[in-house]
């Protein structure tokens, strides 16, 4: 096997057409947006994404998630989460008995969805800070429960952070 070839991962357009993911690419795995996070000074070590990686698969809960269900795809995706700190989400389901991930919503049905979120921006994520800087979510096929989940872990604390509303309102 070509050595290089094994390094590289190409990513099937016409695959992510189906998902939710804004970005078609061959880039190999690895590099992500290592260039703009370079000119801010920080980069993610290949150490951190490991861990991280092997962090968010241990966390995720989905219904009859196995080990051997994750795949390339999927880990390309978490990666490009961790690697770029302007991805505000991930998310991580099950589409026809295939494990999926996205950075944002998925565009099909999905009864079980496993969510991250980024409390803040363009900060780059590490063991230590992880915890506090990004929240999870496992969300399921009940509508009022999920809006209310949305409503209390995700918007509630953004709405609460934003400092510039009037007085009258808090």
């Amino acid at each position: 096997m070509d050595p290089i070839a094994s390094q590289s991962v190409l990513i099937d357009s016409t695959a992510l057409q189906n998902q939710s993911v804004s970005f078609v690419s061959s880039m190999p795995m690895g590099i992500g947006n290592t260039e703009i996070m370079e000119e801010q000074g920080e980069v993610i070590s290949e150490d951190a994404v490991t861990s991280l990686m092997k962090t968010i698969k241990n966390i995720t809960t989905l219904i009859d998630l196995q080990e051997e269900d994750w795949n390339i795809d999927c880990e390309y995706v978490i990666e490009k989460f961790l690697r770029q700190p302007d991805q505000f989400i991930l998310t991580i389901y099950f589409d026809l008995d295939e494990l999926k991930a996205s950075l944002g919503f998925p565009e099909c049905r999905v009864t079980d969805l496993h969510l991250y979120y980024r409390k803040k921006f363009n900060v780059v994520l590490t063991n230590e800070n992880f915890s506090d800087l990004v929240s999870w979510s496992t969300l399921d096929g009940n509508p009022e429960q999920t809006i209310y989940a949305l409503m209390t872990g995700l918007q509630a604390p953004l709405m609460y952070n934003i400092k510039h509303w009037p007085n009258r309102i808090l």
